[in-house]
């Protein structure tokens, strides 16, 4: 059962900066409880959180600049086009929560949980984002300095003759960049291992390979994967946003072409 917000604690977010921090010196030990609370638009700008219980909270817009956001539970908030320049959110738990088009200029995220989180369109550069935690919570911690990711996903597209194709591609996370692409009418293991292969040549720096739960990705795929030297991190069941990366591009591609354009075979479609 969710724990509701404590009421003390979420007027004490009104009261503005200086008697927010008045009450966390004479409260060092609590941490804030304000679960599912709406901070919709709220100027928190140098607010101390460190700690604070903000799961599925909505912090959309919020103004979190400088704010001490320090081992806060953020799993599940909605943190879409909030600002959080100079911000410190060393610790955090970002677990699944919605971070699109945010302002993170000299940001810092290190040693921050990121599994199943939707980044993407940030603005600025963080000052700082080592020891990254990029697995879930039951499988052994794995932290990384610059996230060496990739993605991949297939995508159907159907053909003016109504055959159905499949298009997998591959795409470096940090920089956007399609790695690898091909088009196939039968997709099979050994087929996508060959892909995998053309995709992450022997001197690659990836170490990490996102992919669904799809029945393509079988055994000997995730095999392969890790003949190559990267470790396969698996999005969990039906949440598209743990591989949001590709997921946009399958939709940027569905309304900037396909809608438009119905390919006449697989030569096209190459």
């Amino acid at each position: 059962m969710s724990t509701p917000p404590n009421p003390e604690h979420v007027l004490q977010l009104t009261k503005g900066v200086e008697a927010r921090k008045s009450w966390r010196m004479l409260h060092p030990d609590e941490q804030p409880r304000l679960r599912d609370v709406h901070l919709k638009q709220k100027a928190l700008a140098q607010i101390d959180l460190r700690g604070a219980d903000l799961h599925k909270a909505n912090l959309w817009k919020a103004n979190l600049d400088e704010a001490d956001l320090r081992d806060a539970e953020l799993s599940s908030a909605t943190l879409n086009g909030v600002s959080l320049r100079n911000a410190d959110l060393r610790g955090a738990n970002l677990r699944f929560a919605r971070m699109v088009g945010a302002d993170v200029n000299g940001a810092k995220f290190s040693g921050c949980y990121v599994y199943g989180c939707s980044i993407w369109n940030l603005h600025g550069q963080p000052k700082e984002q080592f020891d990254v935690v990029v697995t879930p919570r039951n499988e052994p911690q794995v932290t990384v300095d610059d996230l060496q990711m990739v993605a991949c996903d297939f995508f159907a597209v159907i053909t003016a003759t109504f055959r159905t194709l499949y298009v997998l591609v591959v795409m470096e996370i940090g920089s956007r960049r399609i790695l690898h692409y091909n088009v196939t009418a039968h997709p099979t293991a050994e087929w996508t291992r060959q892909q995998f292969r053309e995709a992450l040549p022997g001197d690659h720096p990836h170490r990490f390979v996102i992919h669904d739960r799809d029945s393509i990705f079988a055994a000997e795929v995730d095999q392969g994967l890790a003949n190559l030297g990267v470790r396969v991190l698996q999005t969990p069941v039906r949440a598209p946003q743990a591989n949001s990366v590709c997921e946009r591009l399958g939709g940027s591609l569905r309304r900037e072409c396909l809608d438009f354009l119905i390919p006449l075979s697989e030569r096209i479609c190459e």
